[in-house]
């Protein structure tokens, strides 16, 4: 330390680390439903654990999902919110839009964490059926 141009006091040596950053993440749940009506959208909720040593921060860190062929994703990857973070060890909501196919039939979901475009941590991969429930309104026409 100084006082003007005097130092005084005894120097302390000064230890430090660099620690390599870790990027990861861990699913842990979902609320994404496995049967739809055909051209059903409905709100889930994906959640997952920062399992790495970095926050991850809005306008970087991304839950990205692809389908094949039929699953479509209303409004986009979702993303951290702009007022949020996830610190390393702890959980996070991810909120999205999910609309089913049009028409009955299976098509795969994979979802995977994304930091400024490169995907990081493990791959979830799920099959959602679209299929006519079996009290829809179809054929109603021969009870009257």
């Amino acid at each position: 330390m100084t006082k003007g141009d005097v130092f005084f006091g005894t120097p302390q040596p000064v230890t430090f680390s660099v620690v390599e950053a870790v990027i990861d993440a861990r699913f842990l749940s979902n609320s994404i439903p496995l049967t739809l009506p055909p051209g059903a959208s409905v709100g889930v909720g994906i959640t997952l654990q920062n399992s790495g040593n970095t926050y991850w921060l809005p306008g970087q860190d991304t839950l990205i999902g692809s389908s094949s062929p039929c699953v479509f994703f209303t409004g986009g990857p979702a993303e951290i919110r702009d007022d949020d973070i996830a610190a390393p060890n702890t959980q996070y909501q991810f909120l999205m839009q999910v609309t089913a196919p049009p028409s009955p039939g299976t098509c795969d979901l994979t979802l995977q964490m994304s930091e400024l475009g490169l995907p990081f941590g493990p791959t979830l991969h799920l099959t959602i059926t679209a299929e006519v429930p079996p009290n829809a309104a179809e054929g109603w026409e021969l009870y009257e």
